[in-house]
């Protein structure tokens, strides 16, 4: 059963169990292990806050591409690395 405080997640290695949940707040993501604790949590939001977002700056969703997170926040994406949370932005359409 999902925690209270989780928007969605997914799993991103399933040899370990590790799994990234994206908080209910919507700019908050943490990495988890199999038994649910927080690996590393990096706040999306805080972290573009120079970078011109259209559309409300909040996670909208998620999904593994080439062994990193890929996140859509408004109508843009960024990466998140899998090992430290360090967080890219990729652009936006």
């Amino acid at each position: 059963m999902a925690d209270t405080n989780e928007f969605f997640s997914t799993v991103i290695d399933n040899a370990s169990g590790h799994y990234a949940i994206v908080r209910s707040d919507r700019v908050t993501v943490d990495l988890r292990d199999k038994s649910g604790k927080v690996i590393w949590s990096t706040n999306v939001v805080a972290g573009l806050k120079n970078i011109p977002i259209s559309g409300e700056k909040k996670v909208n969703s998620m999904e593994m591409i080439n062994n990193k997170l890929v996140i859509t926040v408004g109508r843009g994406y960024a990466s998140l690395d899998k090992k430290d949370g360090a967080l890219t932005w990729i652009g936006s359409h």
